[in-house]
């Protein structure tokens, strides 16, 4: 996941080498920062059940650390760029401080439990056609608009963190 400030300043946070290639060029320009998530990468990975903690590894821990790194680290609000998982992790860290989250821009975002190859044989064929649909029609369209909003975010993400 990548944070990006505006104007000089740029911060990047996921598995820090996902982003090896593209920090060279974003530091010509902006301030940069790589983390790793707890848990991923070069971070520490602790044992939840040595901590005590139910759920230790969760969009909420993930969420909290990366503003956590915004307000200790950067000192400002700033622009997320997120990959895969960190897709929902800066969903998540947006909703819980909105007041760190300049925008989000969401790269190849991981929902991995509604790909096509994780449903059942039967049901592929009007998956396809729905997703048909969703990409290829003013209907589909209007459908992203729709849920393109804060209230509609925080209700997804209430889902994938059965709350």
């Amino acid at each position: 996941m990548v944070l990006e400030q505006t104007g000089q300043h740029q911060s990047h946070f996921a598995y820090s080498d996902h982003w090896r290639k593209n920090l060279p060029v974003l530091a010509q320009s902006h301030r940069v920062f790589s983390i790793d998530l707890i848990g991923y990468g070069y971070s520490d990975k602790p044992n939840p059940r040595e901590l005590g903690v139910d759920n230790f590894y969760s969009f909420e821990t993930w969420g909290s650390q990366l503003n956590d790194f915004c307000k200790d680290v950067i000192g400002d609000k700033a622009f997320f760029i997120c990959n895969s998982i960190g897709g929902l992790v800066g969903l998540q860290a947006a909703i819980l401080e909105p007041q760190l989250c300049r925008g989000i821009l969401l790269l190849n975002i991981s929902l991995r439990m509604l790909h096509i190859t994780k449903q059942p044989w039967f049901g592929r064929p009007l998956i396809k056609a729905f997703q048909n649909l969703l990409r290829n029609t003013e209907l589909g369209k209007f459908f992203f608009k729709s849920v393109a909003t804060p209230e509609a975010v925080k209700n997804i993400l209430c889902q994938v963190n059965n709350m």
